[in-house]
């Protein structure tokens, strides 16, 4: 039986999203990204303890060409 210290874990798949908009004006590049997009609780690690993934996270920015 696994209990997450020993046996296999279940498979965990995650969603992960980016939205790009390249700015005409400017030649620039506005960008969204988000990971772990439904806020899924899995196991990361347990070599240490178990350690959970990585929660919902965004990202968001502008690049400008040089």
């Amino acid at each position: 039986m696994a209990d997450g210290q020993q046996g296999v874990l279940p498979a965990s798949t995650l969603w992960n999203a980016a939205v790009n908009y390249t700015l005409r004006a400017t030649g620039g590049t506005v960008f969204v990204t988000v990971k772990n997009l439904f806020d899924w609780l899995y196991i990361s690690d347990r070599t240490r303890g178990l350690l959970p993934g990585v929660p919902r996270s965004l990202q968001a920015g502008i690049t400008q060409p040089f």
